[in-house]
């Protein structure tokens, strides 16, 4: 364990070097050019396979999240909000390997529509229930086999559910996971 504590400490104290950084940045804009991510503003009821109950919006599966009218009181304050109602367990995991003495992590580029410059630097996997099981019958979640194949050499550092901006999200919780692994097990073209 010593060792890892020292890998972790490495790792806290190093800097990027200046050409680490500028290749970081290099495929960061070009993730951002690559991005195809277009957004358009549409009305609510031409959304397709959501519709509209008396008192939320959910998919017809009735996966991924719903929303929901509330009335919240605070002591004498009170007011009307839209929240986000996501009874599935997300996972944000992050995979790290030790190369070059220290602790590296892969993160995606992740498009959203609603990141900022579309793009986001996000953990290695982050992805709900219903993307795990592909509801939304688009692209599998990338690591999550060798997130879920467990090794007698991998190192899990966290395993934790943790609750989400319970603001916005009605009970919200993620399963936060830092897990190393050899670094030969990741394979990537980006």
């Amino acid at each position: 364990m010593k060792a890892i504590n020292d890998f972790i400490k490495n790792s806290i104290e190093c800097q990027f070097s200046y050409e680490e950084y500028t290749l970081f940045k290099k495929l960061y804009e070009q993730a951002v050019n690559r991005s195809n991510l277009s957004i358009e503003i549409k009305k609510i009821n031409e959304i397709k396979d959501w519709y509209f109950t008396e008192n939320s919006i959910k998919h017809y599966t009735n996966r991924f999240f719903s929303i929901k009218a509330i009335n919240v009181r605070i002591n004498d304050k009170a007011w009307c909000q839209p929240i986000i109602d996501q009874s599935e367990t997300g996972i944000l995991a992050l995979l790290g390997a030790i190369r070059n003495d220290r602790l590296e992590f892969l993160v995606q580029f992740k498009p959203e529509p609603g990141n900022i410059n579309q793009i986001q630097i996000s953990p290695t996997i982050q992805a709900t229930k219903s993307n795990i099981e592909n509801v939304h019958k688009g692209s599998k979640v990338r690591f999550f086999e060798i997130l879920n194949n467990f090794r007698n050499d991998d190192l899990i550092l966290l395993d934790s559910k943790l609750s989400e901006q319970n603001s916005r999200f009605s009970s919200k919780k993620n399963r936060n996971i830092i897990k190393i692994i050899e670094s030969n097990e990741i394979k990537s073209d980006e």
